[in-house]
């Protein structure tokens, strides 16, 4: 983010964020303000598949690191939120960095786009939040040209990593409960920027979700990790976790991050690795 717009941070999200005496404010404050590194990431891993100008679909762009840093290198970004306080927060850091970004207020599973009319899509920490990822996923494929890339980021809900603390809340158990479940858990943690109560994905439902869309999934997995060995707010935003990461890297010890992590069906994805990074090419 430009130094402009980290100016314009305060006055854009602080409407998102709850009381600062809420339980879950450090841990939603730092994830917004880390949008520009989650950005910076997307942009790292999925730029270089990308023509020059290219046509790309943020759903659910959330305060809009991402678009920003699309646009930033020459894409033509439309950012799609149903959330109106997200896409105001979107205009205003996009206007302060001076990135054009076209923003649409809307459902992601009803997209105001012509079929095949973009160069890739950006499903980035949103499957886990639509009560019916099927649509969501259907219409982001109608929306990609043939050839065309989607990039999806989600938690995986049989992490053990997740189990212990749930991404979203910082509970244990969380992430393994069905949506109802969880909102009646979390009900008590609800503030101003409280999120849709999550209901996160098995790898078996995520594969079946790509295939049901006509696309070919592939992990992204250690591409991400050499971004977050770099820099951790890419992937972080709890401040037990960064202060661990932070202890890391100055030892030396977050290069080994990417070894740590592979990008094959297996043990790792499907019961161990907590967050997915994935490119899918439409047939």
């Amino acid at each position: 983010m430009t130094a402009s717009g980290q100016s314009a941070w305060p006055g854009a999200v602080e409407s998102l964020l709850p009381d600062p005496g809420h339980p879950n404010f450090l841990r939603w404050r730092a994830y917004h303000k880390s949008a520009s590194w989650r950005g910076a990431m997307v942009q790292s891993m999925l730029g270089p598949l990308l023509p020059p100008h290219a046509v790309v679909l943020d759903i659910g762009c959330g305060t809009g690191g991402t678009s920003i840093a699309l646009a930033a290198k020459g894409a033509m970004v439309l950012a799609v939120e149903v959330d109106r306080a997200r896409l105001e927060a979107t205009r205003a850091l996009a206007g302060a960095a001076g990135v054009p970004v076209r923003l649409v207020l809307a459902d992601g599973c009803t997209l105001p786009c012509a079929d095949q009319s973009c160069h890739a899509v950006v499903l980035q920490d949103v499957l886990e939040h639509v009560s019916a990822p099927e649509r969501l996923v259907r219409e982001a494929a109608r929306a990609l040209k043939p050839g065309g890339v989607a990039f999806v980021s989600t938690p995986n809900r049989w992490s053990p990593l997740n189990a212990l603390s749930d991404p979203h809340w910082g509970l244990p158990g969380v992430a393994m409960l069905p949506r109802k479940v969880v909102g009646r858990c979390t009900k008590a943690r609800r503030g101003a920027a409280a999120l849709p109560a999550p209901a996160l994905l098995s790898l078996r439902r995520l594969r079946w979700l790509m295939r049901m869309a006509g696309l070919d999934m592939s992990f992204a997995n250690r591409d991400a990790a050499r971004f977050i060995a770099a820099e951790p707010r890419a992937a972080l935003c709890a401040p037990f976790h960064l202060r661990i990461a932070a202890w890391a890297k100055r030892r030396g010890l977050l290069k080994f991050l990417p070894a740590m992590v592979n990008d094959r069906l297996g043990l790792f994805n499907c019961w161990v690795n907590p967050n997915w990074y994935i490119l899918a090419k439409k047939r």
